[in-house]
């Protein structure tokens, strides 16, 4: 346990030195790995912490992305999209037979007064382009706010999904992927880290198929 490593130090000069290294390395640890990548790698789309950490898990568990002609993934809470860049060259780079990655994603809609009247105009920024690039890709729900955490709009996906499958021929989603978050900060309430991460879990279940995977983030509570 960390924080009884740390007591340890707690009369002890060099307590925060020690606190810092360790807190880089158990918490930080993908942020340092993108800082290398970004200095010593020419890659198509900039690393983030949440590209190296996907990263990490296609490597670790290669099946989650099967080596067909078309994959069909599905990326919540992505805005502004790293997980598509980091799925899109990992499939360039790892999946020699796929030749088309076929993905939609939900996000907040930035552009809905719902949201702007809660979050502000700059929710978040269209940092790679895909917002406006591929608007078509992009789902928000019945209610077009993107709240995954609302039960009307949790159907609508349920209902989309399934005809998504026949679309599909029967191949629907093979991936779902989930980054929600709240950022940081001490005025989060846990209970709203759990609506999120029920949320998930339950976007998940109406989406997937038999055989779908699935990679979402979740919080540490402690």
């Amino acid at each position: 346990d960390l924080n009884k490593y740390l007591n340890k130090y707690k009369n002890k000069k060099n307590f925060e030195n020690e606190k810092n290294i360790i807190k880089k390395v158990s918490e930080g640890f993908t942020r340092g790995v993108s800082q290398y990548v970004l200095i010593n790698y020419k890659l198509p789309y900039k690393t983030s912490n949440a590209y190296m950490k996907l990263w990490e898990i296609y490597a670790s568990v290669p099946q989650l992305l099967p080596n067909k002609k078309q994959i069909n993934v599905f990326h919540l809470a992505e805005a502004p999209g790293q997980w598509i860049n980091c799925t899109r060259h990992y499939i360039e780079t790892k999946r020699n037979k796929v030749e088309h990655y076929n993905w939609v994603a939900n996000s907040l809609n930035p552009t809905h007064p719902t949201n702007v009247a809660k979050y502000g105009k700059n929710i978040f920024a269209d940092n790679y382009g895909f917002l406006k690039k591929y608007p078509q890709k992009w789902l928000y729900g019945e209610d077009e706010t993107g709240d995954i955490t609302k039960g009307k709009n949790v159907k609508w996906f349920k209902e989309y999904m399934t005809n998504f499958k026949e679309k599909t021929q029967g191949e629907g989603i093979h991936l779902i992927t989930g980054d929600a978050g709240m950022g940081s900060g001490s005025g989060i309430k846990l209970a709203d880290l759990q609506k999120i991460d029920y949320a998930q879990m339950c976007m998940v279940a109406v989406c997937s198929k038999k055989g779908t995977n699935c990679v979402i983030k979740h919080f540490n509570y402690l």
